[in-house]
C-alpha cells in the first residue's frame, strides 16, 4: 500500500512536471509566434517601401535616359565643336561637329584611348588650349588659337573652355567648345587688304589732281605747237605723239580717280542710237578724225 502510493506521488510529481514544461513550452511558442507576425509585418512594410524605392528609381532612371538622350541630341546638333576630357587627357566625349573640324574618323573613336594631344596640336597660343587650361585649373573665353587637326591641316578656332567639377567641387576635366573661324580670318585679312588698296587709290588720286594740272597745260599747248609746225611734218609729228601721250597719262589718271571715287552704278534707259553718236562726236573730236564717224555709222 504505501509502494502504491508512493508511485502515485511520483506520477503526480512528474505530472506537475510535466505541466510546468508544457505551460512553459506554450509561452515560448506563443512568443515565438508574436516575434513572426511582427517580423512578417515588418517584412511587409519594408517589401512595399522596396518596391516603393524601385519605382521611384526606375523611374528616375527613366528620366536620366531622357535627359541623357535630350543632352546628346543637343551636342549633335550643335554647330560648334565640343570636347570634354577627363584629368589626364583623355577624351571622354566629342560632339559630331567637333569630329568634322578636327578630322576625326567616327570609326577611330575609342574613348579612354584617344588623348586630346591626338586630334588637337596647338600652332599658336597654346595656353588657350583645354589642356594647358586644366593644368592651370583655370577658364577660357572667346579666345582664338591656330592648331593643326588629326589631318594635318591648319585651322584656326575660337575656344571657351571651362572646368568641370563634382559635387564636392574636386576639378574632374574639362570642356572646350570651338568654332572654325579660319574663313573669317581669311574674309578679314582680304578686307584689310582691300583698305589698302583703297587708301592707295585715295593717295593715287590725290596725287591725280596735282599731276592733272600742269598736264593740262603740256598738251595745250603741244596741240599749239603741232598746228604751228604744219610746215614741218616731222617735229609736228614729236608734237603729235606729245599730245598722244598726255591723251594717255589723263587717261590713266581718269581710271585712279574713278577707282578712288567707287561711286555707285545707277542703271537708267538710254536711247542707243544718241548714245552711240554721242560717242562717235567724242571719239572725232579726240583724235581728229572727221570722216570716221560717217564710216562707222554707215557700217552700223
Amino acid at each position: 500500500m504505501e509502494e502504491n502510493e508512493a508511485v502515485d506521488a511520483d506520477i503526480e510529481a512528474d505530472v506537475g512536471k510535466f505541466v510546468e514544461s508544457y505551460a512553459s513550452f506554450n509561452k515560448v511558442v506563443n512568443k515565438i509566434q508574436r516575434q513572426y507576425l511582427t517580423l512578417k509585418e515588418t517584412y511587409t512594410r519594408q517589401s512595399e517601401e522596396l518596391q516603393a524605392v524601385n519605382k521611384t528609381l526606375q523611374s528616375l532612371m527613366k528620366e536620366n535616359r531622357a535627359v541623357t538622350e535630350f543632352l546628346n541630341s543637343i551636342l549633335s546638333s550643335l554647330s560648334s565643336g565640343v570636347i570634354a576630357i577627363d584629368n589626364n587627357g583623355n577624351i571622354s566625349h566629342m560632339n559630331p561637329a567637333a569630329r568634322k573640324i578636327l578630322g576625326v574618323d567616327e570609326k577611330e573613336l575609342n574613348f579612354g584611348d584617344l588623348l586630346y594631344s591626338d586630334v588637337m596640336q596647338p600652332i599658336e597660343k597654346p595656353e588657350c588650349s583645354a589642356l594647358e587650361a586644366l593644368r592651370q585649373r583655370r577658364n577660357v573665353e572667346n579666345e582664338e588659337m591656330k592648331v593643326k587637326t588629326r589631318l594635318d591641316t591648319a585651322v584656326t578656332l575660337s575656344v571657351s573652355s571651362s572646368l568641370l567639377k563634382n559635387r564636392g567641387g574636386e576639378v574632374i576635366g574639362i570642356v572646350e567648345m570651338f568654332q572654325d573661324v579660319s574663313k573669317l580670318k581669311r574674309m578679314e585679312e582680304q578686307i584689310a587688304q582691300m583698305k589698302v588698296l583703297a587708301s592707295l587709290g585715295e593717295i593715287a588720286a590725290s596725287i591725280a589732281h596735282e599731276v592733272r594740272n600742269p598736264l593740262s597745260g603740256i598738251g595745250g599747248f603741244a596741240s599749239l605747237l603741232a598746228r604751228d609746225l604744219e610746215d614741218d611734218p616731222d617735229k609736228k609729228e614729236m608734237a603729235d605723239k606729245i599730245v598722244e601721250g598726255v591723251v594717255s597719262i589723263n587717261n590713266t589718271i581718269q581710271t585712279l580717280l574713278d577707282f578712288a571715287r567707287r561711286e555707285k552704278l545707277e542703271k537708267t534707259t538710254v536711247n542707243l542710237d544718241q548714245y552711240l553718236n554721242i560717242l562717235l562726236d567724242e571719239f572725232k573730236e579726240m583724235n581728229g578724225f572727221k570722216d570716221a564717224g560717217n564710216r562707222i555709222q554707215q557700217n552700223l
